[in-house]
């Protein structure tokens, strides 16, 4: 891909990775530790490579925090971080796709059971 040159083109990848780091964001955030995985895997060079300090630090950040993540579903079960309060998640959790939920059953379940295992229940 070739940089774009000048103050729109600087703008411009400023704007790209602030998206790819958004959408980081948000997986992390809704708990989709696989789809963050996934995208980390596919933008993990551009993010890296890019020119903005601030970031770079924001993208290191988020890709310990998807270590961190990984770590804990491989101990507590697919889906165990899933934001079960969140709005998006919920959506998802009642949607379909092609017949087949948005979010397995199992996932969800996993979730519930690792929320009360933090809260001292199980």
């Amino acid at each position: 891909m070739e940089q774009a040159v000048g103050i729109a083109g600087v703008e411009n990848d400023r704007l790209d990775d602030e998206e790819r780091l958004d959408a980081l964001g948000r997986a992390l955030m809704y708990g989709f530790v696989d789809v963050l995985l996934v995208r980390l895997k596919n933008n993990k060079d551009a993010l890296a490579r890019s020119r903005f300090p601030d970031l770079r630090k924001k993208f290191a950040e988020i890709k310990t925090a998807a270590e961190e993540a990984a770590a804990t579903e491989g101990i507590h079960g697919r889906g165990a971080l899933l934001n079960l309060d969140h709005p998006f998640v919920q959506k998802m959790s009642k949607g379909t796709y092609l017949g087949r939920p948005k979010i397995d059953p199992s996932e969800l379940a996993c979730a519930s059971r690792y929320r009360d295992f933090i809260a001292g229940g199980c």
